[in-house]
């Protein structure tokens, strides 16, 4: 945009002729019928001082050019263009200013105000917040996590099994050959007591619940497992080792596994004894899984039964089938149980998204702005106070600038 400096500019150089088509220019762009008027009669002015410069003497031409000058100098001044470049800020503010001035002393500003409110209405009961608290209660057959922290079965409390199996077994220390590699080790009978399963942070792990069976699977990390075995049968049909041990005479006996890359473990409990899994934090869910076992199932099935999903004090159900999506989890925990063949979870956090779908529709279950003012009673009692503090105190702002003045 033309400024009144780079105007003044031309004028000092006496480029009248630039100088008027930058003016004829900035007054199409920006009509006004007086600073039209005047425009033709500097114009006129111009014309006549060529006309007649000829003909004046050197001191005669000054003084007829510096009534020129001055004239075009005092309509630069009234055009309403920034000042120039340092000013221009100012400017925008000034007509930013007067374009609210106009607004409020119209008739029809009441009508732009509730048009105003309307459409901040509209937006905060359209866009979605960006992070939400949820709590979540369900029964699933099938889940994928990745840890956030380290986390270990067995670690710290008694856990008994009737049965442990290891697929993809790297080493057993206390075997003095190993020739094969991802072998299968079978435990059985006895006493079994797992005292260590650790998982490192990071890694992404599948639960699979099956009657009194837990099978979890890592993607592609591998393990070490401590275990106390008395009166328990070791199989390594790799090996054709069937052996027997921690025999009553000679007391427990340990057992130390080295799994490679990617294991499938089998976890298998008594029905007086559960197993037990502790709390875990984790950063990424899952609840659908690839369909392996039954070919008919579809590529894509839900492992989850039923439950529901609390997200900003709003209940969500879950079927059978239901299709969750959980992105962005924070500081989220997980609490969960294996029971009569299925997990019975807990998962509370903070979540940048949440979804659900089923029957080939899906929901956004991250609330609105709207939702989310509507919830939070604290929120709206502060905000109502803040606007009757604001109607008390506006009216009398005006009456003390009155009264001073």
């Amino acid at each position: 945009m033309t400024t009144q400096q780079q105007l003044q500019a031309l004028l000092a150089r006496n480029e009248f002729e630039n100088l008027i088509a930058e003016i004829r220019l900035i007054c199409l762009q920006a009509p006004n019928d007086q600073h039209g008027n005047d425009l033709v009669l500097l114009v006129a002015q111009y014309n006549a001082f060529l006309e007649n410069e000829a003909k004046l003497y050197a001191a005669d031409r000054d003084v007829a050019l510096a009534k020129v000058t001055d004239s075009f100098q005092d309509f630069i001044q009234l055009l309403d263009i920034p000042k120039g470049d340092a000013t221009q800020a100012e400017w925008f503010k000034k007509q930013q200013k007067n374009a609210v001035e106009e607004i409020v002393q119209s008739p029809w500003r009441w009508s732009v105000l509730i048009a105003v409110l309307s459409l901040l209405l509209l937006l905060i009961g359209q866009l979605r917040v960006q992070q939400t608290d949820f709590e979540l209660k369900a029964r699933v057959k099938k889940i994928g996590l990745r840890l956030a922290q380290d986390w270990s079965i067995g670690a710290g409390y008694d856990q008994f099994l009737s049965r442990f199996e290891l697929e993809n077994a790297a080493a057993i220390p206390t075997l003095p050959a190993w020739p094969v590699n991802d072998a299968f080790v079978g435990l059985q009978g006895g006493r079994i007591q797992l005292n260590a399963l650790p998982i490192e942070a990071g890694q992404s792990i599948t639960l699979e619940a099956d009657k009194q069976e837990c099978i979890l699977q890592l993607a592609n990390g591998s393990t070490r497992i401590q275990l106390d075995l008395l009166g328990t049968r070791l199989s390594l049909p790799d090996l054709g080792l069937d052996t027997l041990l921690g025999e009553i005479e000679t007391g427990d006996e340990s057992l130390n596994l080295q799994s490679s890359l990617a294991p499938k473990i089998w976890l298998s409990v008594h029905d007086s004894l559960p197993l037990v899994l502790p709390e875990l934090q984790v950063d990424s869910i899952d609840f659908n899984y690839k369909a392996e076992i039954n070919p008919e199932e579809k590529a894509d099935s839900s492992g989850l039964l039923s439950g529901f999903i609390q997200v900003d004090q709003g209940i969500h159900q879950l079927s059978k089938g239901s299709g969750l999506s959980l992105g962005g989890l924070q500081s989220a925990i997980l609490e969960i149980k294996p029971q009569n063949g299925g997990f019975d979870l807990v998962l509370r956090g903070e979540a940048r998204h949440l979804s659900t779908a089923y029957l080939g529709q899906r929901s956004n279950l991250m609330p609105t702005w709207l939702q989310y003012f509507r919830q939070n009673q604290a929120f709206l009692f502060y905000f109502s106070s803040l606007c009757a503090l604001f109607a008390v105190l506006f009216p009398l702002r005006n009456w003390f600038i009155k009264a001073k003045n």
